[in-house]
């Protein structure tokens, strides 16, 4: 039988507004690990 990863994200939303200067980049890093886990789980 093949082992299965398994992968847990945790998501923490900042309401204060700190860092909105990095939004972007959250955003994009956020995608790229989806993608990634989602052709990971078909390998």
């Amino acid at each position: 039988m093949e082992k299965k990863h398994q992968m847990h994200n945790l998501i923490i939303l900042d309401e204060s507004g700190s860092m909105i200067s990095i939004k972007e980049t959250i955003i994009r890093g956020f995608n790229e690990l989806n993608d990634k886990s989602y052709i990971y789980s078909y390998v």
